[in-house]
């Protein structure tokens, strides 16, 4: 599998309210899917591509690059895809299948 799946869970009597649906890329181009979704009219995003301890404003000579592999890996590994309320199905089916068509290829 190239693409995480642990899909969110919400109660039966809610809707959600999430304004990004980020995925963990593996062995996927990031660049490359990003492209291809703005190829397709799809907007994505990296809203955190620096790990907390390597930014400038939190700068400590107690922390370096590898000290927090995991955070350091999703910062290169993850993108958001536009997700939202008003999503219709046909709407939520271009996204997932555009998607797809770039990483299964």
């Amino acid at each position: 599998m190239r693409l995480s799946t642990y899909t969110p869970v919400h109660p039966a009597f809610t809707d959600h309210v999430y304004h990004q649906y980020v995925v963990v890329l593996k062995d996927v181009d990031r660049a490359g899917l990003m492209a291809h979704l703005q190829s397709k009219g799809i907007a994505s995003a990296i809203y955190y591509p620096v790990p907390l301890h390597m930014q400038k404003a939190y700068a400590d000579p107690r922390y370096k690059q590898g000290d927090f592999p995991v955070c350091e890996y999703l910062c290169d590994h993850v993108v958001a895809l536009p997700i939202h309320t008003e999503f219709t199905d046909e709407q939520l089916k271009y996204v997932t299948d555009s998607v797809l068509e770039f990483v299964e290829k």
